[in-house]
């Protein structure tokens, strides 16, 4: 299907809607209408979907409604609705239907942004732990599960390839949205590279079938990718490419983009970019949100402000949803960085030295790096900051090399000692 397809289907589809159809006729037709303005982005499919599940009987096909509606009503930051469409879809199946592993995936990406239906989604993935589900959107949640709980995460890879090994998860109906979970698991075990790959794979996917809320959900990883990377202009261009997008009217495009934007901005000394950044994120559209505000604050020289935020990130993550890898946000070595600035010494080491031991268990490099480096600060260690930059020399974190090595440099000088050439 080329660029503009989508839009093409839907405005054939409102026209024979013009002519009415037989009744029996005319809830295929609207769920048919539902699924080209969904592909096209628009979000007027959300009440067509709706409108659709009035007149539709067949349970396979309602199920299917059902599903493209929690899509969408996640797209639109109604989360809590998300989850009751896909769990309604999955009601309609019988639980060996294929569609119901692809639903429950639906629900559960969903149930992860409502803090009170957090825990049950946990429980759920925690019992497909090696079960090896069949769906690749479900094995997709799975990648970024395990990677971020610290569960076998020497599995991800290769659950990562499964994942994609008959597609690259970009479809009318997922809107891209299992390809970022897959792409994310890569970034938190250090393989952004091969991440970054299947992100241009699926990036020329989204634009063969002419997706915009695909495009947007894809360039939002990539630009992760390779803000980890380094590749600053790069990582501007995707970001670019999703604000322009925002005229689509979709809640999570603001979120997406928020996020990454805020780190650009910082990495390029533009403070008023990255505080303008932080006001589009909507609040409870992001986890973790509060890190970023306390990155801000750190960067303008707020430490109180940005201890306080690191740790309130922390509680969320850790406390609410067991997220104990530091490669998805390194809360701690952050907050040790703003104690050590207030004079808190002992707690900003004791943050530290319990950085480093998560990070060392994640096996991430890009996070160890980071924690390795944050507790050289904090105790005024060259030797721990000479293991940061070891172990980042060896991964493709280059902005984080380039921080490592900095600090290094720096120590050496108030030693008496040269860096290295």
């Amino acid at each position: 299907m080329g660029r503009g397809a989508p839009a093409v289907a839907a405005a054939l589809l409102e026209r024979a809607l013009d002519e009415p159809p037989a009744v029996e006729g005319r809830g295929a037709l609207l769920l048919e209408l539902a699924s080209a303005r969904a592909a096209a982005g628009r979000p007027e499919a959300i009440a067509t979907f709706e409108r659709a599940l009035a007149d539709v009987n067949e349970p396979a096909r309602r199920a299917e409604a059902w599903g493209g509606l929690s899509r969408l009503l996640y797209a639109r930051g109604e989360f809590t609705a998300a989850v009751t469409a896909g769990a309604r879809g999955r009601a309609e199946l019988p639980e060996d239907n294929p569609l119901a592993e692809r639903l429950l995936a639906v629900e559960l990406t969903a149930a992860f942004s409502v803090p009170e239906l957090a825990a049950d989604a946990i429980e759920r993935l925690d019992a497909l732990v090696g079960a090896a589900p069949t769906e690749p959107s479900l094995l997709a949640m799975l990648c970024t599960h395990q990677a971020a709980r610290v569960i076998e995460i020497e599995q991800v890879p290769e659950l990562a390839r499964r994942a994609v090994a008959a597609d690259p998860l970009i479809n009318p109906e997922s809107h891209g949205i299992p390809l970022i979970y897959v792409a994310g698991a890569l970034n938190l075990v250090g393989e952004s590279v091969l991440a970054e790959q299947l992100i241009d794979r699926g990036l020329q996917r989204a634009t063969e079938l002419g997706d915009p809320l695909a495009e947007v959900n894809v360039r939002s990883v990539r630009a992760w990718c390779r803000i980890f990377r380094g590749r600053l202009t790069l990582a501007s261009e995707d970001l670019d490419a999703m604000l322009a997008a925002g005229e689509l009217g979709w809640r999570s495009i603001d979120a997406l983009c928020a996020m990454p934007l805020i780190v650009l901005r910082l990495e390029q000394g533009d403070l008023d970019g990255a505080r303008d950044a932080l006001r589009r994120a909507p609040a409870g559209a992001q986890v973790g949100r509060a890190w970023f505000t306390g990155a801000v604050a750190l960067a303008v020289g707020d430490a109180a402000a940005a201890l306080t935020a690191f740790e309130a990130a922390g509680a969320e993550l850790e406390g609410g949803l067991g997220v104990v890898n530091p490669g998805v946000l390194p809360w701690r070595s952050s907050a040790a960085i703003a104690a050590a600035q207030l004079g808190e010494l002992e707690h900003a080491r004791s943050l530290a030295a319990i950085g480093v031991q998560h990070a060392r268990r994640a096996k991430g490099p890009r996070a160890l790096g980071i924690a390795l480096r944050a507790s050289g600060l904090v105790n005024d260690s060259p030797q721990l900051l000479e293991q940061s930059v070891a172990v980042l020399e060896g991964s493709p974190a280059r902005v984080e090399l380039a921080r490592s090595l900095t600090f290094l440099g720096i120590a050496q000088r108030r030693a008496g000692h040269s860096p290295p050439a």
